[in-house]
């Protein structure tokens, strides 16, 4: 069951496209994790105002920690789940037949 699953995720590209999609999404969540800092230095420079000492302390480094955390976890699952689909071929010799040296048609 693990490597007919493992055969289908190989041969329709599903694997890739999740493992892309699970990049992606840490990508968004480390970038994510820096905005709340840009936002209040913005409106900090747009409005001539402060943001105040308790949104940078909490606000700021709560979010940016949380997000840290989100992107470790979905690079770490990606890598896993690459890792796992990428690093030993499947066993089953049906799916994919090795060709002969006879049938190669440039010789």
């Amino acid at each position: 069951m693990k490597e007919q699953l493992k055969t289908i995720l190989l041969n329709q590209y599903i694997g890739a496209i999740a493992i892309g999609y699970l990049v992606g999404r840490g990508i968004e969540a480390f970038v994510g994790g820096f905005m709340p800092g840009i936002n209040a230095a913005l409106t900090t420079i747009l409005t001539g105002g402060s943001a105040g000492k308790d949104y940078w302390t909490g606000v700021v480094r709560g979010s940016l920690l949380s997000n840290l955390i989100l992107s470790t976890f979905y690079f770490g699952i990606s890598f896993l789940f690459a890792s796992w689909l990428y690093s030993i071929p499947p066993s089953d010799s049906e799916n994919n037949p090795v060709p002969s040296e006879t049938s190669d048609p440039m010789c």
